[in-house]
């Protein structure tokens, strides 16, 4: 169901330098595959080197991943396709001449079921004094997707837990008027109900998303903000902030008059219960048969609540 191909921005490297290679993936229409938290069933791609002395390669990168349904469950994934750069570097002391760089890797691709898939995959590179440029359509496809890659939210974003809900604010800051969507993509399981819808409101230069809140309170999230424009274009930011109440104070007056008035209603039913009312019949009766003086000072003490 998939196609898979390791890729190079450039076949010579030198000592001392970097370059990229990277997982392009080709996927049958209908099927998809996983981002580094896969959603509600599912799991990432995971590669293991096998590299040449003096190489060595970082973690994969990851572009922003889209939402895609399954049933009742909501993955987080790519359709048709996807390429997973990762930066390689090459140390000074690395032998020069002809070599090749190896992977073996792990997949699931999925529609209506899921297939296992894996492979082994090998490109040729050779180790020179001199590095060349990158060049070709490879080296075009790794420069596209590490251009996608989420990089750090350059503004504020906070989240917090308001009743049923778990808010996430971005902003000040944001160009809002371009904005057409958002989509938060939390790391690890639990953090939100990845079914459930995510309501996005603006304000200003502020964003605001509501999300359903998992079955456990988190005391902090990390994850990638995807923030889509009115021409379609997808852009993600990592963010990363503790989670905390909902400021102080909003609807608080709210509150504490629904306090009173609540209290002021249980009070009423209390004392029109049966065993209250002939309690109070008997109080008025006893209060009505006393002097006027003694009356005051008893219905003082009474309205008092003592």
């Amino acid at each position: 169901q998939t196609r898979v191909t390791l890729i190079v921005d450039r076949t010579q490297v030198a000592p001392g330098a970097s370059f990229l290679a990277g997982l392009s993936f080709e996927l049958k229409p209908g099927w998809h595959t996983y981002w580094r938290t896969s959603g509600d069933s599912g799991l990432p791609a995971e590669v293991k080197w096998t590299l040449p002395p003096g190489v060595t390669a970082g973690p994969i990168q990851w572009p922003p991943p889209s939402r895609v349904p399954t049933g009742d469950l909501m993955n987080f994934g790519y359709e048709s396709g996807v390429v997973l750069p990762v930066s390689l570097s090459v140390e000074n002391t690395a032998p020069l001449g002809a070599t090749e760089l190896k992977v073996h890797a792990a997949w699931l691709a999925c529609a209506e079921i899921c297939i296992p898939e894996e492979g082994d995959f090998s490109v040729p590179i050779t180790v020179v004094s001199a590095a060349a440029s990158p060049s070709g359509p490879d080296a075009e496809a790794l420069r596209t997707s590490q251009e996608k890659i989420p990089k750090p939210a350059p503004w504020p974003v906070a989240l917090s837990y308001d009743d049923n809900e778990l808010q996430l604010a971005a902003g000040p800051g944001l160009d809002t008027a371009n904005i057409a969507a958002a989509e938060f993509f939390p790391d690890g399981d639990g953090v939100i109900v990845n079914a459930a819808p995510q309501t996005m409101k603006v304000r200003g230069d502020r964003l605001t998303l509501l999300l359903a809140p998992g079955k456990s309170r988190i005391a902090a999230a990390t994850g990638v903000l995807v923030i889509a424009d009115k021409a379609g274009a997808r852009i993600g930011y990592e963010i990363s902030a503790p989670v905390t109440p909902s400021a102080a104070g909003q609807g608080g007056d709210v509150t504490i008059w629904l306090a009173i008035v609540f209290a002021f209603l249980g009070g009423v039913i209390l004392n029109a219960m049966p065993c209250v009312l002939p309690v109070l019949v008997m109080k008025v009766v006893a209060i009505t048969g006393q002097p006027a003086t003694s009356l005051r000072r008893d219905s003082l003490i009474y309205a008092a609540g003592v």
